[in-house]
């Protein structure tokens, strides 16, 4: 009889372990939104498979099949259906297609984690605690979000993305976008599917080298990762990577060849001749300048053929120019197609000042009497604005008013060619003629700037040079 009983005893031990590894299969089916199965606000799509419904333990990863669904989604649990969600809310188009794999219920390997606020951290990001992942950085996994709210779970709306945090000896869950803090009570499934290096999904949305499989010195590494990616190698000590795609840096959708979220740094390498910086390669790829630390106080611009040329002093913020930081109160100047400098105002902008003494007499009509006192002649050496100032004093001779008074002219010369005129008369009282800030642009070479009192007519006057002025600036 003892004999008879233990056959069955192994088949209820065989039965037991079937149904155990049965329970933790993977199933997979593909879905097809609808407008049969749209549901919500049309940012849903109803799930019907048998094994699902009524199951709200099912753990579920979902994937779009076609790569054509732009938003994040999430499985979403309600009134005995499973569905897929768009995170954004967005409508979900008919003919979206779905890959949906699943399983029944949790186990070791396949389970859920619900955020708990005791594991959300300072900076936003949670440390995941469940023992098939803690203190394991060579884990491959996938995980997806999961949303149930007759479970009291709460949705997180921000793709998110993962990293191993080697002081916790914990994997971390984060929101892309660092502005948003996770949210506490946000479930997320998890299945684990190999304890060595790989990589780690959350969805559609991330997909992280957690540690990169290296050959041995000249060996090409591993040809591929899962998803057909060209991996990793090490060869003459210099790892590379011959995918054509763009490597994000905390960024799961790079634009750019190497696409960084945040901050970089730069290390030197211990002197200024492998200082920390970045050479930037012409159009024929040769280097042709250099931007980075001149030394351990100045940071610039380096040019292959002209060096450094523009650079800031990180300690004081001063300007250094052609290798010049400059003196107070000078100012920076072009020159032009060669390098920029340092001067002061007095070599940009010239001033001069005569002034006159004594009197002439304006005694013949029609005649220019030069006021050689107030006279100026200048040298320049590029086209130049010249504003010119002068005055004189003037009176005439009338004998207890008993006159018509005197008509003159001022005139303004330069290369002898009169640029400004101005008629008076004068008679009893005395009047001071003068020119104010006139400007003139002149090219470079020899100038004279000559003032003269035109007699045209009435009673003698008689004239006192009193000043003139001239202010140079250059115009280009």
């Amino acid at each position: 009889m003892k004999k008879l009983l233990r056959k069955p005893k192994k088949l209820l031990v065989a039965l037991f372990v079937f149904i155990t590894l049965s329970s933790s299969a993977q199933n997979t089916f593909t879905h097809i939104a609808a407008k049969e199965n749209r549901a919500g606000s049309g940012d849903c799509t109803r799930l019907d498979n048998k094994d699902l419904d009524d199951n709200p333990k099912a753990i579920l990863f979902i994937t779009q099949k076609d790569g054509t669904h732009p938003h994040p989604i999430c499985a979403f649990y309600f009134k005995g259906k499973w569905n897929i969600m768009n995170l954004d809310q967005a409508a979900i188009t008919a003919g979206n297609t779905y890959t949906v794999s699943y399983y029944t219920e949790p186990d070791q390997d396949h389970f859920q984690y619900v955020i708990k606020k005791e594991d959300l951290q300072r900076d936003g990001t949670v440390l995941i605690d469940h023992p098939a992942l803690n203190r394991n950085s060579n884990i491959q996994f996938s995980s997806f979000h999961s949303w149930a709210p007759e479970s009291k779970e709460f949705a997180n709306r921000e793709e998110t993305k993962l990293a191993y945090n080697q002081v916790a000896n914990k994997w971390s869950i984060s929101n892309i976008n660092e502005k948003k803090v996770m949210t506490v009570g946000a479930a997320y499934n998890f299945a684990v599917t190999s304890r060595t290096a790989g990589i780690s999904k959350v969805g559609q949305v991330d997909e992280v080298l957690t540690k990169p499989t290296l050959g041995g010195n000249n060996s090409p590494g591993p040809a591929a990762n899962a998803d057909g990616d060209g991996a990793w190698s090490l060869n003459n000590g210099h790892l590379n990577n011959t995918n054509t795609g763009n490597v994000g840096i905390a960024n799961n959708n790079p634009a750019y060849q190497l696409d960084v979220n945040g901050r970089m740094r730069i290390r030197s390498g211990g002197n200024n001749t492998v200082s920390a910086g970045l050479w930037l390669n012409n159009n024929a790829n040769t280097e042709d300048a250099f931007i980075g630390m001149e030394d351990d106080t100045h940071v610039g611009l380096y040019g292959k053929t002209a060096g450094w040329k523009f650079g800031m002093n990180t300690q004081t913020g001063a300007l250094k120019i052609n290798g010049s930081e400059g003196q107070t109160g000078q100012v920076l100047v072009s020159n032009g197609a060669a390098a920029p400098g340092y001067t002061t105002i007095g070599n940009l902008i010239r001033a001069e000042m005569k002034g006159g003494t004594g009197t002439v007499e304006a005694k013949v009509k029609k005649t220019e009497y030069y006021l050689n006192q107030l006279t100026h002649t200048i040298t320049l050496t590029t086209k130049s604005r010249i504003i010119i100032s002068a005055e004189i004093v003037v009176a005439a001779d009338c004998a207890f008013y008993l006159c018509d008074g005197s008509t003159f002219e001022f005139l303004l010369k330069v290369n002898n060619s009169i640029v400004f005129e101005q008629t008076y008369t004068a008679s009893t009282v005395t009047i001071r003629p003068s020119i104010c800030n006139y400007m003139i642009d002149l090219d470079p070479g020899t100038h004279t700037l000559d003032f003269y009192d035109h007699y045209l007519g009435g009673s003698v006057h008689y004239i006192s040079p009193k000043y003139s002025s001239i202010i140079i600036l250059p115009v280009d």
